[in-house]
């Protein structure tokens, strides 16, 4: 498996396994099982309540030498964070504009580079304590199309290429936490409502200044919207936030109290 899907599975099987406290999380992928199926089906698979977050998984690149441009900055060692340039892509932008929208949406690296860690944390089940995580908000808008990234280690992260330093608590053990907050302030059902609600959000910020692809034009059709099922809205969405915003979409959740029993139990 490549390092980036190795690292985006370990760090999202990790959410789903109910890491800490009342925390759980369901990932939600384009190809969904049909609802009602033998097993349990759709609604065993996604909790209630609910709340979305979306993550886009990066890879950490490893800074070493003593040349390396922001060695002055650490003193040490440190990773990189490369963001996607403007002149390719507009994914920085949209990823913004979604998370100015209100959605919880967030870069996640890991503090790690080799195949042996990553095996380690998620053995140890620490990928996320060993993750650093930046909203795209904290990094603001590309200031040209040229190649920039996030500098950082264990303490400090700087937006480069010239330096801004980042006041910001990135950590994985901050950002667990924040996540179980969400997770108790859910109060959406995971429906069909939900998920096309999800959809609206997405064409009206993919729509500004570019044309909607064929599947979100769908949205202004009332027999699609009433035809649609739940599972397939579902598969829509989160084909759509990996299609266009490069994200996992994952829906976190509190554990209720009959499953905080079983597990005493």
């Amino acid at each position: 498996m490549r390092p980036m899907l190795s690292y985006g599975y370990a760090l999202t099987e990790e959410l789903a396994g109910g890491t800490a406290g009342d925390l759980m999380a369901a990932p939600v992928f384009p190809s969904l099982y049909a609802e009602g199926q033998a097993g349990g089906g759709w609604d065993v698979m996604i909790p209630y309540p609910v709340t979305p977050l979306f993550l886009q998984f990066k890879l950490s690149h490893y800074m070493v030498r003593r040349t390396a441009a922001e060695r002055a900055l650490f003193g040490t060692s440190y990773f990189r964070m490369h963001l996607r340039p403007s002149r390719f892509s507009d994914q920085h932008e949209l990823l913004l504009a979604w998370e100015t929208a209100g959605n919880d949406t967030y870069y996640a690296a890991p503090r790690f580079h080799q195949t042996s860690a990553l095996n380690q944390a998620y053995l140890t089940r620490n990928v996320i304590a060993c993750s650093a995580f930046f909203p795209p908000t904290i990094i603001g808008d590309l200031p040209d199309h040229y190649d920039h990234y996030v500098a950082f280690n264990d303490t400090a992260a700087y937006f480069c290429s010239n330096p801004r330093r980042l006041d910001y608590d990135f950590s994985g053990a901050t950002h667990l936490r924040k996540f179980t907050q969400l997770a108790r302030a859910a109060e959406s059902k995971a429906d069909k409502r939900f998920f096309l609600d999800l959809l609206d959000q997405m064409a009206a910020v993919i729509s500004e200044g570019r044309r909607l692809p064929e599947h979100l034009m769908w949205l202004h059709d009332p027999v699609f919207r009433d035809r649609v099922t739940r599972a397939r809205a579902a598969g829509l969405a989160a084909y759509t936030a990996r299609a266009y915003f490069d994200t996992e979409l994952v829906l976190l959740s509190r554990k209720s109290s009959k499953e905080k029993s079983s597990e005493g139990a």
